[in-house]
């Protein structure tokens, strides 16, 4: 995502971040040789600016775990993810959630008072998660901390008491905020850590049933208890796909999925992608897709954004990606599948799906 400019007042910080603790009264951090303790730290704050929905659901790893190695801790997140209060929810330790304007120049006065809100607190550990962002390390300079952490880079001026090198092996944007922190206190990264996360209540699991359940029952071709696959044709840029593309692996996907009701899920802008082939779900509301999701059987789509979220969820998952790096940004956790689908016709792209599908012991 491309970085928000530097504050107005502040132009000189992506020359040099030492002048914007300089104008902030505050020392620059001083590098550090130990781990990061493993006590004492009690207020965290995450400056994490991405805003696109997959970007954001790839923080949950990381606060899945500061849950586990500060269980005491209350957590703040800067953010300008729209629907990050939705996202961070069911995590108890997010307290404070200040989401900044995207165009911050429309908005200025909205976001100084976002920003003085957090720097009236002091922190015991700072955390700008993202390799690459040079504004979410400016901007973690600006509040009181004991502690700062983040990954070394050539955007990333600025001081640390904990730099990490970002590690050549590992390219999953969910992983790397947990290796981050677990190399930062001196832990290995033994596993994958906890995958993304959006913890739906029982309520809400229960409410997506019954939504679902509300949508099928009045479909003369499905029949109670048989397979629902809800699928969602839309992306974003490049990974987007027309309908004559969709048509064409729909066309050799459905005879396996005879027996199954294919729900669509309708995209933001309330229009079907595959020319209302199937019964449409629409909604703007991103806990109640996610419970309708977790209802389904299984889910399909390309690499998106609603992707990451169907990956939350208990329904297994099917990641196709065209364009996009699967290392990076594939769905990983139990019940998530990534098909690699690089310069293939749609129709081969069908029977890779059809096969994993199998694999995963669906009825096709």
């Amino acid at each position: 995502m491309p970085d928000l400019p530097a504050r107005p007042e502040t132009f000189a910080v992506a020359r040099g971040p030492g002048l914007l603790r300089h104008l902030t009264g505050l020392p620059p951090h001083q590098p550090l040789q130990t781990p990061l303790p493993q006590r004492g730290i009690h207020s965290i704050l995450i400056c994490h600016l991405n805003q696109s929905l997959g970007n954001a659901l790839l923080l949950s790893p990381l606060l899945a775990e500061l849950e586990h190695r500060y269980p005491g801790a209350r957590v703040s997140i800067v953010t300008r993810s729209p629907v990050a209060h939705d996202l961070y929810a069911g995590f108890h330790q997010v307290e404070t959630i200040q989401a900044l304007p995207s165009q911050w120049l429309g908005e200025l006065p909205r976001y100084l008072r976002s920003l003085r809100q957090l720097r009236r607190e002091s922190y015991d550990l700072v955390i700008d998660p993202d390799p690459q962002s040079g504004t979410s390390r400016r901007m973690i300079q600006l509040f009181r901390a004991r502690y700062a952490l983040g990954y070394e880079g050539p955007r990333k001026a600025g001081h640390l008491t904990h730099a990490v090198t970002v590690p050549s092996d590992l390219e999953s944007k969910g992983q790397l905020g947990v290796y981050l922190l677990r190399t930062a206190m001196g832990l290995a990264m033994e596993d994958t850590g906890p995958p993304p996360a959006l913890r739906l209540s029982s309520a809400e699991t229960a409410l997506g049933r019954q939504v679902l359940d509300g949508l099928l029952a009045g479909l003369p071709q499905h029949q109670p208890g048989a397979p629902v696959l809800a699928l969602f044709a839309n992306a974003t840029g490049p990974k987007q796909k027309d309908g004559s593309w969709w048509r064409r692996l729909l066309e050799v996907l459905q005879p396996a999925l005879a027996g199954w009701t294919v729900l669509e899920l309708i995209p933001a802008n309330g229009v079907s992608m595959v020319a209302d082939a199937y019964p449409g779900f629409y909604s703007q509301d991103i806990r109640k897709l996610a419970a309708v999701i977790q209802a389904s059987t299984a889910y399909l789509s390309l690499d998106c954004g609603v992707m990451h979220l169907a990956s939350t969820t208990a329904a297994p998952t099917f990641g196709i990606f065209t364009t996009t790096s699967a290392a990076q940004w594939g769905p990983y956790g139990p019940g998530n599948h990534v098909l690699a689908g690089y310069d293939m016709e749609p129709e081969a792209i069908a029977r890779r799906v059809i096969d994993s599908m199998r694999e995963a012991g669906l009825p096709v």
